[in-house]
């Protein structure tokens, strides 16, 4: 259905909303819709298609990890992102999804030589200071691509200095390694 959707978006990109509307409410695809939606473009319509998706609830975290391959946030918004991510982070699960997402957003504005848009830079702080540490380092790499993006400047250091001290209570706790 997503090479269906694909490819009718290229040829028909109203009916392809259409489909993506009707899939929305849907008994059975609407737990799909996020995959689905990311099968196009998300642009503005599609942002506040996920959002709605959100509050009806029906699709786990993991299916939201489709937003992050294909380019398929860039066409969105940086206010819409960051807040359907703040909306995926509350899902069970979510956090790992939401760190997937505006890691792969932010490599593309990188590799398009884009500036990040403010509201990722802001939604990219908080989420570090939301970030649990813990004794893997699985997420290593894509926090650091977040906290080198998101990290800059004066209020980058102040928040780095918030984060240095979290870090020296958790592995206090012995909740992480230091």
């Amino acid at each position: 259905l997503c090479g269906f959707l694909h490819g009718l978006y290229g040829r028909d990109a109203n009916h392809a909303r259409a489909i993506l509307d009707q899939a929305l409410t849907d008994p059975v695809l609407g737990t799909w819709f996020p995959v689905l939606q990311a099968a196009v473009p998300v642009g503005e319509l599609g942002a506040a298609r996920l959002a709605r998706a959100l509050k009806i609830g029906k699709a786990p975290a993991h299916f939201y990890q489709s937003l992050a391959y294909g380019r398929a946030t860039d066409s969105m918004p940086g206010k819409a992102l960051a807040s359907l991510l703040r909306g995926i982070a509350t899902l069970e699960n979510g956090l790992d999804t939401t760190v997937e997402i505006l890691y792969r957003r932010l490599l593309s504005d990188s590799d398009q030589k884009k500036m990040h848009d403010p509201a990722l830079i802001a939604f990219g702080r908080d989420l570090l200071l939301q970030m649990r540490y813990a004794k893997t380092g699985r997420e290593d790499h894509r926090l650091g691509h977040v906290g080198k993006a998101c990290l800059k400047g004066k209020s980058g250091a102040d928040l780095v200095e918030k984060l240095c001290r979290k870090l020296r209570t958790a592995e206090a706790k012995r909740e992480t390694y230091a």
